[in-house]
């Protein structure tokens, strides 16, 4: 059987059930990933990108898929049942980054060669050679 190129309202169908079928608080479901999506319906995870482009309905399950995977990860993680290395791999791909913050306070500053203050003309002057 040939895959299908083009959006169907039953491929749409049956993306938008595997999005409703993944209850992020139920810890026995998997995690939606939008590779086992393109095994469902059968078609390379590129496909699944360019309907995302052409078609509303497909983007809008697109976009639940996301916030079901961001949710279940930060959920699972937070209670110890998935791995932190890989969770917060996966996060970045939500948006979501490490920072540090780091606060520098300069003090006594003192002018190099002058600088400044004016208080010294280091500059040589053969005129009075």
């Amino acid at each position: 059987m040939a895959r299908p190129t083009k959006m169907s309202p039953e491929l749409l169908k049956m993306a938008q059930q595997y999005v409703a079928d993944n209850d992020t608080m139920n810890p026995t479901t998997l995690l939606p990933t939008i590779e086992r999506l393109s095994i469902i319906l059968d078609v390379h995870k590129d496909t699944l990108y360019e309907w995302e482009k052409e078609d509303k309905g497909f983007s809008d399950v697109l976009r639940k898929l996301r916030a079901a995977q961001a949710d279940k990860l930060l959920q699972n993680s937070l209670i110890g049942r998935y791995n932190a290395v890989i969770t917060k791999l996966m996060l970045s791909k939500h948006g979501y980054v490490e920072q540090t913050q780091q606060d520098v306070k300069v003090q006594d500053v003192t002018p190099i060669l002058g600088g400044a203050s004016g208080d010294k003309d280091v500059r040589s002057d053969d005129s009075n050679q």
